[in-house]
């Protein structure tokens, strides 16, 4: 992420008679970061559901920044509440990590 600021144009004669306008400055204010995000539900007939948390990423510790986690009771089954639970968890990996990450089956996907 980088910001831009622009000084004021220099107002002043150049001695040809044209104006000095001094060069934007862009600043890197942070090194690149990386974000990963679980994304899922779960659904559970008489008992709550807790949502899931990532501890680290290829030895580096994740920080948590967003948590959007929202439960509903969208039915009854023989008398028992059936639990949804919904979630997108954003973290933020400080720093690389260590080796390759695995890429996670789609369980979705049918061979």
């Amino acid at each position: 992420m980088s910001t831009s600021s622009v000084c004021p144009p220099d107002t002043r004669s150049a001695s040809n008679g044209a104006r000095n306008f001094p060069p934007d400055v862009t600043q890197r204010t942070t090194s690149p970061g990386r974000i990963i995000q679980l994304i899922g539900f779960a659904i559970r007939i008489g008992f709550r559901i807790a949502a899931p948390q990532l501890l680290t990423v290829g030895g580096v510790t994740v920080i948590e920044m967003n948590r959007d986690v929202r439960e509903s009771k969208p039915a009854t089954m023989g008398g028992e509440p059936v639990y949804r639970l919904d979630w997108v968890i954003t973290y933020l990996v400080p720093d690389a990590p260590q080796g390759s990450l695995p890429v996670m089956p789609n369980p979705t996907h049918v061979a």
